[in-house]
């Protein structure tokens, strides 16, 4: 498990490019996004379970990104596996993760996780 609040593109690419099967959660976010910090609590839990790499994305000075996966707002995470994009979750498009989808392509590390 690790969250990392990322400092370039070049990070990104890189973690994506060194990942293998670890899922990969990019968390496209802004300070002073109220969601976007409640939902901080749920990214640990979820990287302790799927044992996942979360990369913060803020939004505010990663434009580039934002608009490679077309975030149009936040909190957006973009679940990524083996260099494919596996499942989407955006508030504001009242969408949410696919459990069963993403599921079929993670495998938990632990059987008690508190949400």
């Amino acid at each position: 498990m690790l969250i990392s609040i990322i400092t370039s593109e070049a990070q990104v690419e890189h973690v994506l490019e060194t990942a293998g099967k670890t899922l990969v959660i990019l968390d496209f976010y802004v300070d002073w996004c109220c969601p976007c910090h409640i939902m901080d609590k749920y990214l640990k839990d979820i990287s302790h379970y799927y044992r996942a790499t979360v990369l913060k994305i803020d939004v505010d000075q990663f434009h580039g990104l934002a608009n490679r996966y077309r975030v149009t707002s936040m909190p957006t995470f973009i679940f990524i596996k083996q260099g494919k994009m596996i499942d989407i979750a955006n508030i504001s498009r009242n969408s949410a993760a696919n459990v069963e989808l993403t599921a079929a392509n993670v495998e938990p590390e632990a059987a008690n996780v508190e949400w």
